[in-house]
């Protein structure tokens, strides 16, 4: 079987669903790193990204995974929840990959559960202006006034171990909220997702809901990545908030360590800060490996940047990740999977 020799409906929808994917991908306000996914449906099948794949990337043979969402729904729904559960659903889904010959073969996002309970379009990204949000304290009261007013119904969760448990959570609250799911949830410490009945939906109340945070916080404009090269073929950055704030201190491997926002910090972040051999701080950043891992680790750190230089200028006061999830994300297999895509 092949992707090519696809229903033309299901090909249009396909790439309309890559275009998604890239259009999101290369928002480094919305998407750093390997982080973030995205899905469509048509017919019996969802496509959904690969983990560690980036979203940029995409194309119609790489970057993506084919699944049939209906047995992914199942497998969830008759899990035990017991200590074994984000093991033994992970081991299922990957086994229920759909084969097609000219599709690189890939692990599917950790995420492709709660993407099986959605709609047919679904973003979920860590956008930093939804995350300023879901890491400081009170921000949840914060996110439920700003949406209401603007009309935007939201649901806020607290912070759930990415994979089974927070598909778990996403499964009971449709279940239990029924129609009044709303089609736009917050996760705290971790990002935001959004779905719709179709693509081009999706997109606009991706694009909405951040025009509302941006507008509503009055943030600052989102700072470009910048890299140059050094004469002995690192890399370091060229932002300025990234070096101002090492020059005044609000930014520096100490407060890293002790400041654990969210997953894509201690997947990229942390460990590369730890040994030095891929990150290293001086008067900038400065990055010892190849360009496109540079641009990774720029994006990453960019955008922790940006939401403490936030935070700090309008007074919030932090919320860190619970001990918990910090433990779940540094022994996650998946996460380990992650961290070694970034070379």
């Amino acid at each position: 079987m092949k992707i090519s020799d696809m229903q033309p409906s299901d090909r249009r929808l396909l790439d309309s669903f890559i275009a998604m994917s890239r259009a999101v991908g290369t928002r480094p306000d919305c998407i750093q790193a390997g982080g973030g996914n995205t899905s469509v449906k048509f017919g019996d099948i969802m496509a959904v990204k690969c983990s560690g794949c980036q979203l940029k990337d995409m194309k119609e043979d790489f970057g993506y995974v084919c699944l049939p969402y209906e047995r992914i729904r199942d497998i969830f729904a008759r899990s035990d929840r017991g200590p074994g559960s984000e093991s033994d659903t992970s081991r299922q889904v990957n086994d229920s990959i759909i084969q097609f010959e000219d599709l690189a073969a890939k692990r599917p996002s950790v995420e492709a559960g709660f993407h099986a309970m959605l709609g047919n379009a679904v973003i979920h990204s860590h956008a930093v202006y939804a995350n300023i949000l879901n890491c400081i304290e009170g921000g949840e009261s914060i996110i439920n006034d700003i949406m209401s007013r603007n009309s935007v119904p939201c649901l806020v969760l607290p912070f759930i171990n990415p994979g089974a448990e927070l598909t778990f959570a996403i499964m009971d609250a449709k279940n239990s909220m029924g129609d009044k799911f709303p089609q736009v949830i917050f996760l705290k410490n971790h990002g935001l997702v959004v779905w719709a009945d179709t693509v081009e939906e999706a997109i606009a109340l991706n694009s909405r809901v951040l025009d509302i945070l941006g507008r509503e916080l009055t943030l600052p404009d989102y700072p470009s990545v910048s890299l140059k090269e050094l004469p002995d073929g690192k890399f370091a950055s060229g932002s300025e908030l990234i070096a101002s704030m090492l020059a005044d201190g609000t930014l520096s491997v100490k407060r890293i360590n002790e400041t654990p926002l969210y997953p894509d910090q201690l997947v990229y972040l942390n460990p590369n800060l730890a040994d030095g051999t891929k990150l290293s701080f001086d008067k900038t950043a400065v990055y010892d490996c190849a360009y496109d891992a540079a641009y990774s680790l720029e994006e990453t750190l960019l955008a922790y940047a940006y939401l403490l230089h936030v935070v700090d200028k309008n007074g919030y006061q932090l919320s860190l990740m619970p001990q918990s999830g910090i433990q779940f994300i540094l022994g996650w297999d998946a996460e380990k999977y992650r961290r070694q895509m970034i070379r």
